[in-house]
């Protein structure tokens, strides 16, 4: 029978030759990524089992929430997690995205399975590996024993055709998805990104797409390697890995079908990702803060589009404009002279520790999320959109159509 992608990979994990949506299996965990956030009932569950051995081959401690801390109790979990890293001998980041990290540091590899206590975890499917969010308990029993019970997902593929206009971007695409769809169509499913486009696509557009899986209730986001893939992971120092592919005619619950040519600037306005508008309907708002930057859209595509906007031009003098780059890599690269607060590489301001918004306050962001209080008083407005729609709205102090800027 064939099978999609995450289904040869989660039967790999498990030492079978095949699995069905739906079954639960026991499968070998490759890496388990736990952060600061989640350390204290990481740590807590270890003692209630009476063990700290956990595998110094597959477990990696990160800080990129608390980064710099801003009160007494982030300072606590952040020495926690770091004290109990690196007393062990344990893998342990600090200053970046956890996606960023792992990958940059050559650690995620096309046909692994990836754990972290991170609902975005969903990132690193864009390089063709099963990666998913877990809690801190669960995470805990993986860093001890080599393997868990996973639920085999059904498998929604998503298939984009066409070119992208200028100043679309892979998160407008999600955007659409979200609007026609919902934040619930694909609970604990599979999406696999295929087609065309996608082909085309750079890793930095991959991986926002599968990002935004989370807010669609999926399981994980992936896409097939490809020489994409293989360049991205070269320049890594990742270079042998097994290429894992859905076959042709593996059965999958939904085909979803894009046509990324007839895509226009979107925005999901307050207070959910799936209350998406084109740019146009909402035009004109008022803001406050613009943001980009987060797991989903802080590289340098996302970099580069903002600055191909901004040349010449100018913040507008009533809006805050704040850019984070996803890791130092990212942040050597981008270099910013528009008027625009260049943050730490963490995901402080997405989650409203750095920069919170007053009761009031507008805000435009390219963060994956825009739930009441999510970046500070819940009586803030956030609206998600595009860098490209962001930096347009950022020079007017309004949200803007980028294409005005075409």
């Amino acid at each position: 029978m064939p099978m999609t992608i995450t289904e040869k990979i989660l039967a790999k994990a498990a030492g079978v030759d095949r699995v069905s949506p739906g079954e639960i299996i026991t499968c070998k965990v490759d890496l388990i990524c736990i952060d600061e956030i989640q350390i204290a009932i990481f740590k807590d569950t270890l003692d209630k089992m009476g063990t700290d051995a956990v595998d110094k081959e597959r477990t990696v401690f990160v800080v990129d929430h608390f980064c710099p801390p801003t009160n007494l109790h982030q300072a606590e979990a952040n020495k926690l997690i770091r004290d109990f890293a690196l007393s062990r001998g344990l893998l342990f980041f600090e200053g970046s995205i956890k996606d960023q990290l792992l990958w940059e540091n050559g650690l995620i590899r096309p046909g692994m399975v990836l754990v972290a206590t991170d609902s975005h975890i969903t990132t690193c499917g864009a390089l063709g590996a099963f990666a998913a969010p877990f809690g801190p308990s669960e995470a805990a029993i993986m860093a001890v024993q080599d393997s868990y019970w996973f639920k085999v997902p059904e498998t929604i593929r998503c298939e984009i055709t066409g070119r992208l206009p200028p100043f679309v971007t892979a998160k407008d695409i999600g955007l659409y998805l979200l609007g026609q769809k919902g934040t619930t169509f694909a609970n604990y499913k599979a999406i696999e990104f295929c087609g065309p486009a996608v082909s085309d696509f750079s890793m930095d557009a991959r991986t926002t797409l599968c990002n935004m899986t989370t807010e669609m209730g999926a399981k994980n986001g992936i896409v097939a390697p490809d020489s994409v893939t293989e360049a991205f992971l070269q320049k890594w120092g990742v270079k042998e890995y097994p290429v894992i592919c859905s076959d042709s005619d593996a059965p999958c619950s939904e085909t979803i079908k894009v046509n990324a040519s007839a895509l226009e600037p979107l925005v999901a306005s307050p207070h959910s990702p799936g209350n998406v508008f084109p740019v146009m309907e909402v035009e004109g708002t008022k803001i406050d803060q613009a943001f980009v930057g987060s797991c989903g859209n802080g590289n340098m595509d996302d970099l580069r589009i903002v600055a191909q906007i901004l040349k010449g031009k100018t913040v507008h003098p009533r809006t805050r404009f704040i850019i984070t780059p996803a890791s130092r890599a990212v942040h050597l690269q981008a270099l910013v002279t528009t008027g625009a607060l260049v943050s730490g590489q963490t995901c402080s301001v997405c989650a409203g520790l750095e920069a919170p918004l007053l009761a009031g306050e507008v805000c435009i962001t390219a963060s994956p999320r825009n739930f009441k209080g999510r970046m500070g008083s819940p009586e803030a407005r956030i609206y998600l959109a595009s860098p490209a729609t962001i930096a347009a709205s950022a020079i007017k102090g309004i949200i803007t159509d980028p294409w005005e800027f075409k």
